[in-house]
C-alpha cells in the first residue's frame, strides 16, 4: 500500500472522532509534506533512516510558510508536533492495517522546555478591548483616523468570554446556543470525544461579559430559540479566531496575542486574587494539578518579589 493511501485512511479515521476536529487539518498537512519528502513510497518500504533523515530536514532545511511572513526556523515544539503526528499515524497503522515493522520507533523525540507562561497585563487587556472597537485607517495624505470595526461586538464578546472563563479555544468553538445561560451567567462545556482533555463542567460569566455577549447577540439578531439550540454561539473556526486575535493584538500593539494566553491570564489572576488550586483545577477542566502548579509557582514568585521590594528590614537598612 502506498504511503499516501494509508494516510488517506488515517485521516478518515481521524475525522470520524479519533482526533480533535481542530487538529486534523494540521496532521493532514504534516503527513502530506512527509509523503512528498519521501516520494510516496510503499508503506512497508519506509525505514527508520527515512524518518531520521526527515527529522534532520526539519531541523536544518525546512522553511515554514507562515501567514505573518516570519521565515525563522521551526521551533522545537513544532518539530515535536511532527514527531507526534508520525507516531500517531503508526499507532493507527499497527492497529488498523496490522503493520508489523515500525520505522518510527528509532526516531528520537525533540527535547525542549515548555514556553514560559506569561499572562496579559491589565493594560494589555484594555488595549485589546479598545482595538476590538476601532481600527486605524491611513489616508493617502498620511493622516490617520479611527473607524468602528463592523464585528466589534462579536470580537469583544469572544475576548471577554475567553478571559472570564479560562476555557480553551476548542471549547469555545463547541459552545452552542443551548449551552448558554445568560441570565445566570453560565456556560456548559461539553467534552470532545471521550472527555480525556475537555471535561464536562460549567464555567461562569461576570456581569460585563454577559452584557458583551448580549450586545453581540442583539446586534446580530441571535436568539435562543428551541429550534436553534445546536447552532454555535460564535460562528468561527478555531483557526479564524486565532488569526483574528493575532490581528487585534497587532492593531493594539500587544505582542504574542493568542487565545490560550487568555486562559493563562484567567488562571494566574484567579490565584493572585486568593483563589485555591483545587477549585481552579475544576474550572479549567484539568485532570491533574500539574499545570495548575505551574500557575501557582508564578504567583508564589510574585509574592517573593513583592516581599523583596517591600521588606522594611532591607529597605530601612536595619
Amino acid at each position: 500500500m502506498l504511503f499516501s493511501k494509508a494516510v488517506e485512511g488515517f485521516i478518515l479515521d481521524a475525522k470520524a472522532g479519533r482526533y480533535s476536529p481542530a487538529h486534523v487539518p494540521t496532521m493532514q498537512g504534516y503527513l502530506k509534506y512527509i509523503c512528498k519528502f519521501l516520494g510516496d513510497p510503499e508503506l512497508e518500504s519506509i525505514t527508520s533512516d527515512d524518518f531520521i533523515r526527515y527529522m534532520h530536514h526539519l531541523h536544518t532545511e525546512y522553511q515554514p510558510k507562515r501567514f505573518n511572513g516570519d521565515d525563522s526556523p521551526l521551533a522545537l515544539s513544532s518539530i515535536d508536533n511532527h514527531w507526534k503526528t508520525i507516531r500517531g499515524f503508526y499507532n493507527w497503522a499497527v492497529e488498523v492495517l496490522e503493520l508489523k515493522d515500525r520505522p518510527d520507533l528509532k526516531m528520537k523525540r525533540p527535547k525542549y522546555e515548555s514556553p514560559q507562561v506569561t499572562p496579559f497585563s491589565k493594560e494589555e487587556i484594555i488595549k485589546l478591548i479598545e482595538a476590538c472597537q476601532y481600527t486605524q485607517v491611513k489616508k493617502q495624505t498620511g493622516k490617520t483616523y479611527r473607524i468602528k470595526r463592523p464585528n466589534s461586538e462579536r470580537d469583544r464578546a469572544i475576548i471577554m468570554t475567553l478571559l472570564d472563563t479560562g476555557m480553551r479555544l476548542g471549547e469555545l468553538t463547541r459552545v452552542r446556543l443551548g449551552d448558554l445561560r445568560l441570565e445566570s451567567g453560565e456556560i456548559l462545556i461539553r467534552p470532545h470525544r471521550d472527555g480525556r482533555k475537555s471535561k464536562v463542567r460549567t464555567v461562569f460569566l461576570g456581569t460585563r461579559t454577559r452584557q458583551a455577549i448580549w450586545r453581540y447577540m442583539a446586534k446580530n439578531q441571535i436568539s435562543i430559540d428551541e429550534n436553534d439550540l445546536m447552532l454555535p454561539l460564535f460562528i468561527l473556526q478555531g483557526a479564524s479566531i486565532r488569526l483574528l486575535i493575532g490581528r487585534i493584538g497587532k492593531n493594539a500593539g500587544v505582542s504574542n496575542s493568542h487565545p490560550h494566553r487568555f486562559r493563562h491570564t484567567f488562571a494566574i489572576t484567579y490565584l493572585r486574587n486568593g483563589g485555591d488550586v483545587f477549585t481552579l483545577q475544576k474550572m479549567l477542566g484539568h485532570s491533574t494539578l500539574d499545570m495548575v502548579k505551574r500557575y501557582l509557582d508564578i504567583v508564589q514568585s510574585d509574592v517573593s518579589n513583592a516581599h523583596r521590594h517591600a521588606s522594611p528590614v532591607d529597605n530601612w537598612r536595619l
